[in-house]
Order: structure tokens, then sequence, then C-alpha cells
């Protein structure tokens, strides 16, 4: 109990800074919308037919997320490390393992608004009319997003003690993400173009199972990374 009333006051935390600041939500929507703008205008020369269009539609919904919401994720300690929030929150006796699943839910939360902005953005400057997201496309979402946020938020702090943070953290994290976005991509497809989903698909138990050992590895390893 002790332990999740320090998560949910960790998580309230995150949500005031960033309501109060507006960086990070500001800068993945932004940049959700302009990746948007720029492939619909990359693509608009090419003649490609409608259902060329909606036949890809999932593949660019997942690229548009991950260049966005990586840059966002990289600065989602930026605040408490630049303020000491971490350092007197490990001294007071905050369980190392609370700071990081309230990071994560905070990433999460704030990586879906970038993921279905970006789907909208897509669909806008397409002129395309909104797919039809269903359960299992919007469980895919979750769950994939979930592995993401799992993974930057023991990569951000990890990677930050290096002079090279800003390149360091895309070094490390888009290897271990990007087989996670491929798996993302073959099965929103799956989905949206009616090929066949089934959650008994190899793929799905792969996916869960990452985003259970990331979650894991990542309480694992926030103890030794955060006192550091």
């Amino acid at each position: 109990m002790k332990n999740l009333k320090q998560i949910i006051i960790l998580i309230k935390k995150d949500f005031k800074v960033e309501l109060r600041r507006k960086e990070g939500l500001t800068l993945g929507l932004g940049l959700s919308f302009m990746l948007a703008a720029l492939i619909a205008l990359a693509f608009q020369g090419s003649f490609l037919n409608f259902t060329t269009k909606i036949n890809i539609l999932p593949a660019l919904f997942w690229i548009v997320f991950l260049f966005s919401a990586v840059i966002t994720a990289s600065r989602s300690y930026e605040h408490d490390y630049q303020h000491s929030v971490l350092q007197y929150l490990l001294v007071q006796g905050v369980n190392s393992s609370n700071i990081y699943i309230s990071k994560l839910v905070s990433i999460f939360f704030t990586s879906i608004v970038i993921f279905y902005s970006g789907v909208l953005g897509l669909v806008l400057f397409w002129g395309l009319d909104f797919p039809k997201l269903d359960f299992n496309f919007n469980a895919l979402v979750l769950i994939t997003i979930m592995c993401f946020s799992a993974l930057a938020g023991i990569c951000e702090p990890l990677t930050r003690k290096s002079n090279l943070k800003n390149l360091l953290f895309p070094l490390v994290f888009l290897p271990l993400m990007f087989p996670i976005f491929l798996i993302a991509i073959e099965l929103s497809i799956q989905i949206l173009n009616n090929q066949g989903f089934s959650w008994n698909n190899p793929l799905v138990t792969l996916l869960i199972l990452c985003t259970l050992v990331y979650s894991l590895l990542g309480i694992k390893l926030s103890e030794f990374v955060f006192y550091e």
C-alpha cells in the first residue's frame, strides 16, 4: 500500500510538471503533425491510388510515432535532473522502482496522445476517411506503447551521464525498440487491412513477452541507475 501511494503521488507530480511546462507534449504533438504533413507532401506527387495509401497507412502511423515520441522520451527526466528532484526523492527514502514506474506511466500517457495525433494528422493531410480503429488495433497500440515506455524509462537515465547523451540515447534505444516496431507494423497491417489477425499469432506473444521483460528489467536496473 505504501508503494502504491508513492507511485500515485509521483505520477501526479509528473503530470503537474508536464501540464505546467508543456514541453514534452508540445514537442511531441508538433513533431507528429509536422512529420505527417511532410509525408503527405512527399507522397502527393507519387500518384498513389486509394488502395495503396490505405495499405501503407498502418506503417506510417508507427513511423511518425517513432520519430516524434523518441525525441520526447529522451527529455522525460530533464526536469528531475535539472532541479535535483531525483536526489531529493531518494534521500527521502522513495523506492527507486516506484520512481521508474511513475515515469513509465507518464511516458505512456504522453506517447498515447502523440500516437493518435499522428494518426489524425496523416488522415487529415492525406484527405482520407478516418479508419476504423477497433479493439484489436487499440489494444495493440497500448501494448506496443507500454513496451516503448518501459524501455525509454530506463534508457534515458542510463545514458544521461554521458557527454554524448543526446546521441547515445537513440543509439541505445532504437536498436532495442526497432524489432518491436516491425512487429507492431506487421500486426497493424493485418488488423486494419483485414488480413486474418489473431491473438494467437506468435508475434503477439513475442510483443507481450518483450513488454514484460523490459518492464521487469527497468524495475531491476532502476536501483543501480538512480543511485549511481
